[in-house]
């Protein structure tokens, strides 16, 4: 998770060095953490339902419910980041 971070801090950096317009930096990471979280957990029921298809001979309910506990996790992050973004984009344009 931590390298996770780490990642998002290094394209938020590439985009702020590469971009010319500050402030749609904001606007278009606030729809990739979203759009991002969204995926993360639509990723989280696949695998969920798949090892639940497949294997049915051992009670495996619990470990299933961590490793997606820590997919929401994860979106959960993506979609605070992104609502941040979205509130710093629209404070900015408010201002100027």
């Amino acid at each position: 998770m931590i390298i996770l971070f780490i990642i998002i801090f290094v394209i938020i950096a590439l985009l702020f060095v590469l971009e010319k317009n500050k402030i749609n930096i904001l606007r278009r990471l606030g729809d990739t953490f979203i759009i991002s979280g969204s995926f993360i957990i639509v990723i989280g029921l696949i695998f969920k339902f798949i090892i639940k298809s497949n294997i049915y001979f051992i009670n495996i309910s619990n470990v299933i419910n961590v490793i997606f506990n820590q997919f929401l996790v994860i979106s959960m992050v993506f979609y605070i980041c992104g609502i941040i973004s979205y509130l710093g984009y629209y404070l900015i344009i408010k201002s100027v």
